[in-house]
């Protein structure tokens, strides 16, 4: 990991989310996920059997293309750890946290931006 874009990470995902989209995908590993991601940047199309959940993915992959840092946070529900797909000065960086469930209030599946 490039520790230098730590820091603003961390400014980052410090700050409100600015956006949370409760999502009906759950995955049994985050590499799901990533795999989703790589698929988008190849085809700029996610096609699941949801088209709200379709949408929802198309549009948070396409604002993972943008200029602005930011940090989109993958809960699934049925795991003890979160995704964050950050983009930093740039830079690409995908990092697995720890996920205290006595402090989320939902058992739903979500996606949320920061920036």
């Amino acid at each position: 990991m490039t520790t230098s874009l730590l820091p603003t990470i961390k400014k980052i995902i410090m700050k409100p989310s600015k956006q949370i989209f409760h999502i009906p995908l759950q995955v049994d590993s985050y590499s799901k996920v990533i795999d989703l991601w790589k698929k988008y940047k190849k085809y700029k199309n996610i096609d699941l059997d949801d088209v709200n959940q379709n949408y929802i993915l198309n549009n948070v992959f396409d604002f993972h293309f943008s200029e602005i840092n930011h940090v989109l946070l993958y809960y699934s529900s049925n795991l003890d750890h979160c995704l964050m797909m950050c983009k930093a000065n740039n830079k690409y960086i995908n990092i697995s946290a720890p996920v205290q469930k006595n402090l989320i209030k939902t058992d739903t599946n979500f996606i949320a931006v920061y920036c």
